[in-house]
């Protein structure tokens, strides 16, 4: 159990480190592509000036799907981390947080469905379209609301991951504020709130699984 936490923990760190790396290079990918015309995030023009190599090794779609396929690392680091902490947590956190397990899982194995289907096998039997509305529409949707619930109930059961909670509790006006600043593209948007996130509670089990056991005194 404790390689098993402490893995899921150090994947959950580095999947969110990606994730908000690629963040801002992905969402200005996808402004230079034909696809995203007209919504260049207001740090683009300095980042493709400063990095042009960043979006000039090949066209402007396809460098956009190169970034799109890192995310499939970034959601499946997610599950991971969620698998140890529900390792942790699973029987301390009552009916709402298991089911914020469940739905969580759920929209995470959906948009790693999604991101094969819209980046990595876009034209296999034209399954592009329907992978981005059922894998990362649907899965996200999903995941919000399990987030939300996982988020409360790790408050309610006072469990040591306060800063993750409310981070996870906060999904929604997270996402919706960094919409607002820029972050329109969409998984990267959403994901990169719950980079945050996850980054607080992949160190917190790390943190746990570390921290060395004292041993219990002598009864005389």
């Amino acid at each position: 159990m404790v390689k098993l936490v402490e893995r899921g923990g150090l994947a959950a760190v580095v999947g969110s480190v990606l994730g908000v790396l690629a963040a801002p290079v992905i969402t200005s990918a996808y402004s230079l592509s034909g696809e995203g015309a007209g919504e260049a995030p207001p740090w683009e023009p300095a980042l493709s000036g400063a990095l042009p190599s960043l979006f000039s090794f090949a066209s402007p779609a396809t460098v956009y799907a190169a970034y799109g396929k890192l995310y499939l690392f970034v959601f499946l680091a997610f599950l991971l981390g969620l698998m140890s902490l529900r390792e942790v947590r699973g029987n301390a956190v009552g009916s709402l947080g298991r089911w914020g397990f469940r739905l969580s899982a759920v929209g995470l194995l959906l948009n790693l469905a999604g991101n094969i289907a819209d980046y990595w096998l876009p034209d296999f039997a034209g399954i592009g379209d329907w992978g981005f509305v059922v894998g990362t529409v649907l899965g996200l949707l999903l995941l919000i609301v399990g987030s939300t619930m996982l988020g409360v109930a790790l408050l309610r059961g006072r469990s040591g991951f306060r800063v993750g909670a409310w981070l996870l509790t906060l999904s929604l006006p997270g996402m919706v504020f960094l919409f607002l600043l820029g972050f329109g593209n969409v998984p990267s948007g959403p994901a990169l709130w719950l980079c945050f996130a996850w980054l607080a509670l992949g160190s917190s089990l790390l943190a746990r699984e570390r921290r060395p056991v004292r041993p219990k005194p002598r009864v005389a």
